[in-house]
């Protein structure tokens, strides 16, 4: 066991990641110790998803659902510059399954957001996440739009939420560039409380949504960024995001950022944390055996 634990110091040592999840596992503490209320409970929300009995039987909703996809076909995905083709199982991998599709139904669950919208759905995961969030809360009358470019992609997702047996009348897939979305939204919905970005990881791109859905959000509203780490620019969009004068608080997740919308505009300080929601044990057998 010592030799065990002397060679798994020695790898996470040399691990170019070593000083990500030691800042992300220090940061814990800190924000554990933040007083303000929305610091609490977000502190909650990604320390107890694991555990939360709601959370888990959303999460087996979800794997019943992806299990019985045809892993072995092709679907088209249409982009701008032309058509490219995905795998189902590589799309799926790429999906936010598990501990990140936990913190989202979390979130919805504890937030109760009302109207929330997704910016890429891709086969529909991370919307069966949050809307499995939604619908465990008592008398939440909510609406959620996702928003998907590829109709073969939105056919996908519309069969799986049918299957995860969610009210259409609420969950609204719109297949449509984000682009052509996004102006009109405003003025024919109410503000957003709650926002997932999984769409172009591009510094330009990021900002620029992060700049519109900013003048949309109500006032302690939650953005999440997925893929935060994805390129340079991407991360740099991230920082900037933190760093902007109507974010109140910020949580680098390692993979995914998390921030909420200045609830109070008298309030001059920013709070950003840092969170790790794996346990150490699990971060250093990961770093050991990248560097075997």
């Amino acid at each position: 066991m010592n030799k065990l634990r002397e060679n798994m110091s020695k790898n996470f040592t040399k691990s170019k990641k070593a000083p990500l999840v030691l800042k992300l596992l220090l940061g814990k503490k800190a924000m554990a110790r933040d007083p303000s209320p929305v610091v609490s409970k977000l502190y909650y929300v990604l320390e107890q998803y694991s555990g939360d009995e709601d959370v888990q039987k959303v999460h087996s909703k979800v794997m019943d659902v992806v299990s019985n996809l045809d892993m072995n076909g092709a679907e088209i995905y249409s982009t701008k510059s032309g058509m490219t083709y995905y795998d189902v199982k590589r799309l799926l991998k790429a999906s936010t399954l598990g501990k990140y599709g936990k913190v989202l139904t979390m979130i919805a669950k504890y937030f109760a957001p009302k109207m929330v919208l997704e910016l890429g759905t891709c086969i529909g995961v991370s919307a069966m996440y949050i809307a499995g969030g939604l619908e465990v809360v008592n008398d939440l009358k909510y609406s959620l739009f996702s928003v998907e470019a590829s109709k073969s992609l939105t056919d996908i997702a519309k069969a799986n939420l049918r299957k995860f047996g969610l009210d259409e009348r609420r969950c609204h897939l719109i297949n449509d560039y984000f682009e052509n979305v996004l102006p009109g939204f405003s003025s024919e919905n109410d503000l957003i409380d709650f926002v997932f970005l999984d769409g172009s990881h591009t510094y330009e791109a990021t900002l620029k949504y992060f700049s519109w859905l900013l003048d949309n959000m109500r006032p302690g509203g939650i953005m999440m960024f997925d893929d935060i780490r994805w390129s340079s620019g991407m991360f740099r969009a991230w920082k900037d995001i933190c760093d902007h004068k109507d974010i109140a608080v910020s949580v680098d997740l390692g993979a995914i950022g998390l921030c909420v919308v200045k609830y109070d505009h008298s309030i001059d300080s920013k709070k950003h944390f840092s969170f790790h929601v794996t346990d150490v044990w699990s971060i250093l057998q990961q770093l050991c055996r990248q560097n075997e």
